[in-house]
């Protein structure tokens, strides 16, 4: 029961349904943040978009079957009361979505801690994310709330009391634009930062990693790479990384089932330094949140397979996270 409370955390904590943010280009080096969609088109300008064989069966996931959900139309999409930071406004009127996403804008959103924003529906009463495609655009109560410990960004902490004083003055300062004003708060900010503390503990103490590293004995080229990750119907995009797809999300676990990296810096790959002919790296880590996973073992045994395919067609020894020979067992 303890190994399925830890679950149950973790998972609300990462994997609470969110709707992608609109990406905006980075300036500077190499990184691109862009959709899915531009990803792929991206690559595929470049590089091959299959492999040179199929080998996909050696990937098996079979998640458990969940109970049936309500239709979309009838649910409310809303912060974690438990695990998110909530601050309720009343506007003085109906406030429309552009009123809203103008107010809090994508710039005001980046400088106080990257709030998700919530409006409740005008004609039917019920919550929902106030960007999402195809949600209601007039809103009767709107909903700021912050994730108290995302362990999804680059360099997860905990939040501060300081800071989180900070987003509300601000957040009641810029709501006079609608007009609206504060009503509820989920946590006072003492308490908000004290639970972002507490839950950010939690989480480096329990998440650990299932790892298969596959160091080469000479350096793999990224054309093998990119056609031995494509082989396995690997998917390259989110991080610049290869991700085996979760085909059931709403069977528990993230978007991903396991991810394939490399220590060799930049510890990515970008196509356009593989189609160059530019990219040596010396391992491919392959690996998984144990904690976050639907079906860890069914994971492992895949990911196993995948690392034992690639050492086939690339060469090099399979060792865990010690450097000593991996041992499924």
């Amino acid at each position: 029961m303890r190994q399925l409370g830890l679950f149950f955390i973790l998972a609300t904590l990462v994997f609470s349904c969110s709707p992608p943010q609109k990406a905006a280009p980075e300036n500077g080096g190499d990184l691109y943040v862009s959709p899915a969609s531009q990803s792929d088109e991206r690559a595929a300008k470049l590089l091959p978009m299959h492999g040179s064989e199929d080998v996909r069966h050696l990937l098996t996931y079979t998640p458990r079957a969940q109970p049936a959900e309500a239709l979309d139309s009838a649910k409310q999409y809303f912060a974690n009361e438990q695990f998110d930071w909530i601050l309720r406004l009343q506007p003085a009127h109906l406030v429309t979505r552009q009123q809203l996403i103008t107010c809090f804008d994508r710039q005001w959103q980046e400088q106080h801690g990257e709030p998700q924003l919530y409006g409740r529906s005008a004609r039917d009463g019920r919550w929902t994310y106030a960007v999402a495609g195809g949600a209601d655009t007039v809103f009767s109560a709107l909903a700021l709330g912050w994730k108290l410990y995302n362990s999804r960004t680059e360099s997860p902490r905990p939040f501060a009391l300081a800071e989180l004083d900070g987003f509300r003055q601000a957040t009641v300062a810029r709501a006079t634009q609608l007009p609206a004003r504060l009503t509820q708060l989920n946590y006072q900010p003492a308490q908000a930062a004290a639970r972002s503390q507490q839950l950010g503990q939690f989480v480096v103490a329990n998440d650990q990693q299932a790892f298969i590293r596959l160091k080469a004995a000479t350096d793999f080229k990224g054309r093998a790479i990119w056609n031995a990750m494509l082989s396995l119907g690997l998917h390259w995009g989110d991080m610049d990384l290869f991700h085996w797809d979760n085909p059931a999300t709403d069977a528990g676990g993230g978007d991903y089932l396991f991810d394939v990296y490399t220590t060799t810096e930049p510890g990515y790959f970008l196509p356009e330094r593989i189609a160059a002919n530019e990219v040596s790296t010396a391992d491919l880590v392959f690996a998984f949140s144990i904690p976050r996973s639907a079906a860890p073992a069914q994971v492992l045994a895949s990911m196993y397979r995948a690392a034992g395919y690639c050492q086939q067609k690339l060469g090099g020894q399979l060792v865990d996270a010690a450097g000593q020979p991996f041992n499924l067992a």
